[in-house]
């Protein structure tokens, strides 16, 4: 390789690091911030009557879990700390754990719509499919 792709690779790499350490670490601060409060709205003992914010309270419990295991691995990277360098098991548990969250966090944001949607509608025998006890077997 040339002098001049080594010296673009170099500096591609710091910026990655650099990003890795100021950005991740803003999102990981403001993600748990929103949804730490997102938990202690939703759990409130007045809106846990309510189907949909249940649903709601479960996504903000997958979306804080995907925060932690897909971002959390990235910051510590930018700092040199790469424990899945060591074990593949690690990374590849990492990789599942972030991954089941955000599909568990799309399926709870597709059952409150579906929640919203049977709840408001016209014909009777459809709106009782939008109870809570329905909504905590989901």
């Amino acid at each position: 390789m040339s002098t001049a792709t080594t010296a673009i690779i170099t500096n591609l790499a710091f910026i990655t690091a650099q990003l890795n350490r100021s950005l991740a670490l803003i999102i990981l601060i403001f993600g748990t911030i929103g949804n730490l409060i997102n938990i202690l709205v939703f759990s409130r003992r007045s809106l846990r009557k309510q189907p949909c914010s249940i649903y709601f309270l479960g996504a903000s419990i997958a979306s804080l879990f995907a925060l932690y295991s897909g971002l959390l691995s990235r910051l510590l990277s930018g700092y040199n700390l790469d424990i899945s360098i060591y074990n593949d098991s690690i990374s590849n548990l990492r990789f599942f754990t972030a991954y089941w969250c955000l599909t568990v966090l799309a399926w709870f944001l597709v059952f409150a719509s579906i929640d919203r949607y049977l709840g408001t509608s016209r014909l009777a025998y459809r709106r009782n499919f939008s109870h809570r006890y329905i909504a905590y077997r989901v």
